[in-house]
C-alpha cells in the first residue's frame, strides 16, 4: 500500500500563562514540523523544521495571547493570632 504524506506546522503544547489574574500576557507555544500521512489512523510524526522550510508564511506564531488565572495556586501559612471576641448588638427593626 502507498501512502502519502504531506508536511504541516503543528501547535504541541501551550505553555503556561504568566500573567496575573485577568491581566493578559503571552504564553510561549511548541510549534513542530509533523509529517502527516493522508491515512488518519496513522500518528503524525515529527520531523526537523527543515521538512517545513517551504511553509515558513503558514507557521502559527511562537506566543499566544492568555488571560492569568484567578485560582490560588497554593496557601500561605503564618502564626496563629488570638481570636477576636466579638459582643453582640442589639437590632431593633423598625417600620415607616
Amino acid at each position: 500500500m502507498f501512502v502519502v504524506t504531506c508536511n504541516s506546522w503543528q501547535v504541541v503544547s501551550v505553555g503556561e500563562c504568566p500573567a496575573q489574574c485577568r491581566e493578559t500576557g503571552l504564553a510561549v507555544r511548541d510549534i513542530r514540523c509533523a509529517k502527516l500521512p493522508f491515512d488518519v489512523s496513522q500518528p503524525a510524526v515529527y520531523v526537523s523544521n527543515e521538512h517545513c522550510r517551504h511553509l515558513a508564511n503558514e507557521r502559527p506564531p511562537e506566543t499566544a495571547e492568555c488571560v492569568g488565572s484567578c485560582i490560588a495556586t497554593h496557601w500561605i501559612y503564618s502564626t496563629w493570632s488570638e481570636v477576636w471576641q466579638w459582643q453582640s448588638i442589639d437590632v431593633h427593626v423598625c417600620s415607616v
